[in-house]
Order: structure tokens, then C-alpha cells, then sequence
């Protein structure tokens, strides 16, 4: 029991670890992408952008763009991690 209890607290701190911090050169890069060539997570930015939080439709649509060139960063990085 305990060791059930062990694992699935491990389990739920791994799950609420905080996420690499980009850095700046990878951002850079990521900036110079156009925005119709960044790559798109519907999930994240109906989270992260809702009209709830944004009334405007231009607020909403920047906000949109800055998630996708987070993405496009992290995408980035993780190219360059693998190489």
C-alpha cells in the first residue's frame, strides 16, 4: 500500500514539473518564421486565448501568434537536442 502511495505521488510531482525555459536565440529564430508557417495546437490556444480573457478579436489573434512561436521554439530546440 505504501508503495502504491509512493509511486503516485512521484507520479502526480512529475506531472507538475515546470517546462524548460527557451532561450533567447532560439526565440530569435523562431520570430523570423512568417506567421502562416508556424505550426498550429488548436488545444493550447483555445486554452491559453480564450474569449474569455480576450474580448478582441485582435488581442485573441496575438495571442494565438505568440503560442505558436512558443511552439515554434520549443520545436526548435527540440531539433537542436536531437542533433
Amino acid at each position: 500500500m505504501k508503495k502504491m502511495i509512493l509511486i503516485l505521488c512521484v507520479g502526480f510531482l512529475t506531472g507538475c514539473a515546470t517546462p524548460t525555459p527557451i532561450p533567447q536565440e532560439v526565440k530569435d529564430k523562431a520570430a523570423l518564421i512568417p506567421a502562416s508557417d508556424l505550426p498550429q495546437n488548436s488545444h493550447l490556444e483555445k486554452r491559453q486565448c480564450s474569449k474569455r480573457r480576450y474580448h478582441s478579436f485582435e488581442k485573441r489573434m496575438e495571442c494565438k501568434e505568440t503560442v505558436r512561436r512558443e511552439l515554434a521554439a520549443r520545436q526548435i530546440m527540440r531539433e537542436q537536442n536531437e542533433q
